[in-house]
This record gives C-alpha cells, structure tokens and sequence, in this order.
C-alpha cells in the first residue's frame, strides 16, 4: 500500500507547492510510482505541470463521489488536479458530518497503484488540509526560518495531535523541512537552532532547502526544477531529500 503523506503549512509562501511537485518528481525519477494531489483551490501544483482548468478535478471526488482523477505527466508520475471550484467545496463538505473524511475514500481505491501520495495543502488549516491530514499515514511541514516559525509550527503540531486522537490512530509526523534557507544570514542559523532546541521531539530533515533562483524561475515557467535545470542546486537538494523519504 503506498504511503500517504500530507505537505502542510498554514502560512502560505514557504515553499509547501515546490516541495510537493519537486520531491514528488524526485520520488519519481528514483523509480518510485508517484501521486499528487493537488487540493488547494489555488491550483498552483496542477500549473506547475501545466494543468489548468481541467475537465476532472479532485473536487469531482470529494462533492460528487467520483473516482479521483489521475493525468500522466511523466513516467511514474500522475497528478489529481483542482482549481477554483474547490472553493465552493469547502463550504459544502464542512456541513458534512463525514466532510472530513472524504479524501480518504476516495485515495482507498487507489493507493495500492503507487508507491507515494503526496498532497499539496492550501496555506490553511480548513477543511481541505484536514481532508489530507486525516487521509494521511504522515504529515511533512516546510518551514520558512523566520521570527515566526515557532508559532506556526506548534499551531500545525496542535492540529496533527488533534487529528490523532480523534480519528487517524496511527498518523505520524514525517518530519519538518526548513526551506529557502540562505547560509550567510546569522539569523535564520540562530532561528533553525531554535526550532531544533524548541521542538526536540521533531523529527526534522537533515537536507535543508537551500534558496535558489533556479526553483522560482521554474516555477513561473511551469516547469518542476528537474525539467527546467537538473544540475541546479534546487534539484540538488530535493534529490537529496527524497533519498531521506525513502530512508524513512
């Protein structure tokens, strides 16, 4: 059965859609048959792989019951896309009283077919990330070394516990991985000491997602950083943390 992991961060900007497509696309290339699910109604992973406004959705899955749509886009690799109708989604399967669960029904059928699953959230902690979160065996949170990150981190963490005790007995926390990290900032050096120091029960990835003009370029060019520079720093460094997923 392939394992299900949720990419969550309730502030938005801190790289938790190019974490998604380029460590999905990494899982991929190292031969491992790979999902995403696009569920933020943003519909940015589904642009990143050139994908707009398709005629099947994820949202197709959730409201209406459907099977969970699943395109090709490379070898290994298929995306279940969303766009804005996801929108109106939210507030349809938050009246539900199974609205929660409602990913995990429809990702049931499927998950023997891939190897990982991997789900970009919406920079929120709605219905739709809850959806993921519940659908999930773990959770990986980009973070952002900023003044901020602790706060947002122990709010997420609070989420995921709730979660657990609630309804999904076996989750687990795949780890934080600190993105656009620049090296010469004494700054984010003391910050990343003090989530480690703050939060030492976390499991948190010893590959840091170095900033990279190569994976912004990529993305405005709707391209995963492998096909736009493979030698790229930014490649580099997913590589290197899907070697680490693999790991376990």
């Amino acid at each position: 059965m392939g394992k299900v992991i949720a990419i969550v961060n309730h502030k938005g900007g801190v790289g938790k859609t190019t974490t998604t497509a380029n460590l999905g696309k990494a899982l991929s290339l190292a031969g491992e048959k790979v999902l995403l699910v696009d569920i933020d109604p943003q519909g940015n992973l589904s642009q990143t792989f050139g994908i707009e406004n398709p005629d099947r959705q994820v949202v197709d899955a959730l409201v209406e019951g459907g099977k969970l749509p699943e395109e090709l886009v490379c070898e290994n690799l298929c995306l279940a896309p969303s766009g804005l109708e996801l929108v109106d989604a939210e507030t349809s399967l938050a009246n539900e009283i199974t609205g929660f669960a409602k990913l995990r029904k429809a990702l049931r059928p499927i998950r023997d077919s891939y190897d990982y699953i991997l789900i970009d959230c919406p920079p929120s902690l709605n219905i739709l990330s809850q959806n993921a979160i519940v659908s999930s065996d773990s959770v990986l949170i980009p973070v952002e070394p900023t003044y901020y990150a602790s706060n947002g981190l122990e709010r997420i963490l609070n989420v995921i516990e709730d979660i657990r005790e609630e309804i999904n007995d076996s989750l687990e926390v795949e780890g934080l991985v600190f993105t656009m990290v620049d090296g010469r900032l004494a700054i984010q050096k003391h910050i990343r000491e003090e989530v480690r120091s703050s939060f030492e029960d976390l499991d948190i990835f010893n590959t840091e997602i170095r900033r990279n003009v190569t994976l912004q370029e990529s993305s405005s060019q709707r391209q995963d950083v492998f096909s736009y520079d493979a030698k790229s720093r930014g490649a580099t460094d997913y590589r290197s943390l899907a070697e680490e997923v693999r790991r376990g």
